[in-house]
Protein backbone atom coordinates (compact mmCIF):
# COMPACT_ATOMS: atom_id res chain seq x y z
CA UNK A 1 0.00 0.00 0.00
CA UNK A 2 1.48 3.34 -1.00
CA UNK A 3 0.99 6.79 0.50
CA UNK A 4 -1.06 9.18 -1.61
CA UNK A 5 0.96 11.81 -3.42
CA UNK A 6 0.15 15.50 -3.87
CA UNK A 7 -0.91 14.62 -7.41
CA UNK A 8 -3.33 11.98 -6.08
CA UNK A 9 -4.88 14.48 -3.67
CA UNK A 10 -5.13 17.17 -6.35
CA UNK A 11 -6.91 14.73 -8.67
CA UNK A 12 -9.30 13.70 -5.90
CA UNK A 13 -10.15 17.29 -4.95
CA UNK A 14 -10.74 18.27 -8.58
CA UNK A 15 -13.12 15.33 -8.98
CA UNK A 16 -15.39 16.55 -6.17
CA UNK A 17 -17.88 19.20 -7.29
CA UNK A 18 -17.58 22.32 -5.14
CA UNK A 19 -14.17 21.39 -3.69
CA UNK A 20 -11.02 23.44 -4.04
CA UNK A 21 -7.80 24.14 -2.23
CA UNK A 22 -6.90 27.80 -1.82
CA UNK A 23 -3.19 28.41 -1.25
CA UNK A 24 -1.45 31.59 -0.12
CA UNK A 25 2.17 32.06 -1.10
CA UNK A 26 5.02 34.20 0.15
CA UNK A 27 7.10 34.48 -2.97
CA UNK A 28 7.20 30.93 -4.33
CA UNK A 29 6.73 29.29 -0.93
CA UNK A 30 3.28 28.00 0.11
CA UNK A 31 2.53 29.71 3.44
CA UNK A 32 -1.10 28.81 4.13
CA UNK A 33 -3.83 26.70 2.56
CA UNK A 34 -7.32 25.41 3.15
CA UNK A 35 -9.71 22.94 1.60
CA UNK A 36 -12.99 24.67 0.78
CA UNK A 37 -16.17 22.67 0.17
CA UNK A 38 -19.03 24.67 -1.35
CA UNK A 39 -22.62 23.44 -1.57
CA UNK A 40 -25.01 25.91 -3.15
CA UNK A 41 -25.01 29.08 -1.04
CA UNK A 42 -23.03 27.53 1.82
CA UNK A 43 -19.39 26.57 2.18
CA UNK A 44 -17.11 25.03 4.78
CA UNK A 45 -13.43 25.78 5.29
CA UNK A 46 -12.09 22.32 6.04
CA UNK A 47 -8.56 21.53 7.24
CA UNK A 48 -6.90 24.95 7.01
CA UNK A 49 -3.17 24.92 7.71
CA UNK A 50 -0.45 27.54 8.00
CA UNK A 51 3.27 26.82 8.04
CA UNK A 52 5.97 28.53 10.07
CA UNK A 53 6.64 31.22 7.46
CA UNK A 54 2.90 31.89 7.20
CA UNK A 55 2.45 32.19 10.96
CA UNK A 56 5.21 34.83 11.09
CA UNK A 57 3.12 37.13 8.88
CA UNK A 58 -0.40 35.95 9.89
CA UNK A 59 -1.01 34.60 6.38
CA UNK A 60 -4.14 32.75 7.56
CA UNK A 61 -5.99 36.09 7.73
CA UNK A 62 -5.20 36.72 4.07
CA UNK A 63 -6.29 33.17 3.23
CA UNK A 64 -9.71 33.63 4.85
CA UNK A 65 -10.12 37.01 3.16
CA UNK A 66 -9.32 35.46 -0.24
CA UNK A 67 -11.70 32.55 0.35
CA UNK A 68 -14.49 34.94 1.39
CA UNK A 69 -14.01 37.11 -1.70
CA UNK A 70 -13.97 34.09 -4.05
CA UNK A 71 -17.08 32.61 -2.47
CA UNK A 72 -18.97 35.93 -2.53
CA UNK A 73 -18.26 36.23 -6.26
CA UNK A 74 -19.82 32.78 -6.70
CA UNK A 75 -22.97 33.67 -4.75
CA UNK A 76 -22.06 31.83 -1.54
CA UNK A 77 -23.58 33.63 1.46
CA UNK A 78 -22.46 31.44 4.38
CA UNK A 79 -18.95 30.24 5.25
CA UNK A 80 -18.58 27.83 8.16
CA UNK A 81 -15.19 28.16 9.85
CA UNK A 82 -15.91 25.28 12.20
CA UNK A 83 -16.72 25.07 15.87
CA UNK A 84 -15.41 27.00 18.84
CA UNK A 85 -13.93 25.71 22.05
CA UNK A 86 -16.37 25.14 24.85
CA UNK A 87 -13.70 26.19 27.34
CA UNK A 88 -12.52 29.69 26.39
CA UNK A 89 -13.55 31.27 23.10
CA UNK A 90 -11.43 34.38 23.73
CA UNK A 91 -8.09 32.86 22.83
CA UNK A 92 -6.18 31.37 19.90
CA UNK A 93 -8.13 29.83 17.06
CA UNK A 94 -11.48 30.81 18.56
CA UNK A 95 -10.49 34.49 18.71
CA UNK A 96 -9.25 34.20 15.12
CA UNK A 97 -12.60 32.79 13.93
CA UNK A 98 -14.67 35.31 15.87
CA UNK A 99 -12.56 38.15 14.48
CA UNK A 100 -14.17 37.87 11.04
CA UNK A 101 -17.43 39.30 12.34
CA UNK A 102 -19.71 36.44 11.40
CA UNK A 103 -22.73 35.20 13.24
CA UNK A 104 -22.25 32.48 15.82
CA UNK A 105 -24.62 29.61 15.02
CA UNK A 106 -25.43 26.94 17.58
CA UNK A 107 -26.12 23.57 15.99
CA UNK A 108 -26.70 20.13 17.36
CA UNK A 109 -23.67 18.03 16.50
CA UNK A 110 -23.72 14.46 15.28
CA UNK A 111 -22.25 13.15 18.52
CA UNK A 112 -25.15 14.54 20.54
CA UNK A 113 -27.86 12.86 18.51
CA UNK A 114 -26.30 9.72 17.03
CA UNK A 115 -24.60 8.11 20.03
CA UNK A 116 -27.68 6.38 21.46
CA UNK A 117 -31.21 5.58 20.37
CA UNK A 118 -32.75 7.55 23.26
CA UNK A 119 -30.66 10.67 22.59
CA UNK A 120 -31.26 10.35 18.85
CA UNK A 121 -35.05 10.22 19.37
CA UNK A 122 -35.00 13.18 21.78
CA UNK A 123 -32.70 15.31 19.61
CA UNK A 124 -34.58 14.59 16.40
CA UNK A 125 -37.86 15.46 18.10
CA UNK A 126 -36.42 18.74 19.41
CA UNK A 127 -35.01 19.60 15.98
CA UNK A 128 -38.39 18.89 14.37
CA UNK A 129 -40.10 21.30 16.77
CA UNK A 130 -37.42 24.01 17.00
CA UNK A 131 -35.51 23.71 13.73
CA UNK A 132 -31.80 22.84 13.31
CA UNK A 133 -30.34 26.25 14.25
CA UNK A 134 -30.68 28.40 17.34
CA UNK A 135 -28.99 31.67 18.20
CA UNK A 136 -27.18 32.81 21.32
Amino acid sequence: RRRPTASDLTHLIRSVEGARVTVGYIGDVPATAGLVLAFGQRAVLQTPATGTIGRRVSASYALIHQVIEELKAEGVVELDLGGLSTIDAREGVDLFKLGFGGTLAFRVGEWEWASSAVLRLAANSAIAVRGPEVGP
